[in-house]
């Protein structure tokens, strides 16, 4: 998803762009996928835009509750990504 407009891919790859997308959790793109990963990239995604849009339009921050769970996800999904490469 593009985080300048919040325009979805095709899956295609974003070409060029593709280090700049955000990823679709799988729960989204019809995976039925329920990871820490996914979990991760879905708080991600939505952050980005409360940031932007929500917060950022008033000039706050996002609140320290939601950063303290995206942090706790996070380390949850590299936790589990580290345990399952090894």
């Amino acid at each position: 998803m593009s985080p300048a407009d919040g325009a979805g891919g095709d899956g295609g790859g974003g070409g060029d762009w593709a280090g700049r997308l955000l990823p679709l959790p799988g729960f989204l793109v019809g995976t039925n996928t329920a990871t820490a990963a996914d979990w991760r990239d879905g708080l991600r995604l939505t952050g980005h835009f409360l940031a932007r849009d929500a917060f950022g339009l008033h000039h706050r921050p996002i609140p320290q509750a939601r950063q303290m769970l995206y942090d706790r996800v996070a380390r949850l999904a590299t936790e589990s990504e580290e345990r399952d490469a090894g």
